[in-house]
């Protein structure tokens, strides 16, 4: 259900992406399409909001960080910096 989700936001050709928490309902395979079609969107002049829990797959898959801790704005880091 969540490709089918996945494939309907991108048939409408968006500039910004929001992905909350969508990689812990998809497969490996899944994931890594995901990944894919978000890499292809920021290539094209697009940006994606990648909410997620996973410290390791938001480091490896953004260009910066923004941590909010209870509603308020922690930190905000370039890749360099984390």
């Amino acid at each position: 259900m969540k490709l089918i989700e996945i494939a309907r936001a991108f048939y409408m050709a968006p500039k910004l992406l929001i992905v909350d928490e969508t990689t812990t309902a998809l497969s490996r395979q899944g994931r890594d399409l995901l990944y894919s079609l978000m890499e292809r969107l920021c290539q094209e002049g697009g940006s994606v909001l990648f909410i997620s829990h996973d410290i390791d797959e938001v480091m490896e898959k953004s260009d910066a960080v923004t941590v909010l801790k209870d509603g308020n704005l922690t930190a905000t880091l370039d890749k360099a910096e984390f």
